[in-house]
């Protein structure tokens, strides 16, 4: 996956990544931050994630574990 593929598959789930990610962390701040986090990793995995069947529901479960591995650190 180059770099245009990226942005139009992945990086342009961002803005609807958003809303969940603010509610699971409490607010946009930390949900910036987090998404910021979440496109670097999957940018690092972007060889895999082209070979993907499912791009979507990959980077919502991205997003949803590292958000859940942020609440974990925080107790």
């Amino acid at each position: 996956m180059n770099k245009t593929e990226f942005r139009l598959k992945v990086f342009s789930l961002s803005e609807h990544l958003f809303p969940m990610v603010c509610r699971m962390l409490g607010n946009n701040a930390n949900a910036e931050d987090a998404i910021q986090e979440i496109m670097m990793k999957l940018w690092l995995k972007r060889k895999e994630i082209g070979k993907h069947p499912n791009i979507t529901g990959l980077v919502f479960l991205t997003a949803r574990n590292y958000c859940i591995d942020l609440m974990r650190k925080k107790r």
